[in-house]
């Protein structure tokens, strides 16, 4: 569970250790929708600047 992916995303595998930046609430399911509503903003906010 601790080095699972270990891609370093959200603060890397010593961020899922050490248990800062609330570890225990972000497990991979909500690491996976953080990722996709980061994704989303960036794209919309693509579209209000080019459009």
């Amino acid at each position: 569970m601790f080095g699972d992916g270990g891609d370093g995303g959200f603060g890397g595998m010593d961020g899922d250790i050490t248990g800062s930046n609330n570890s225990p609430l972000l497990t991979d399911g909500v690491k996976a929708i953080l990722v996709l509503v980061g994704f989303l903003v960036a794209f919309f906010l693509l579209l209000v600047l080019l459009g």
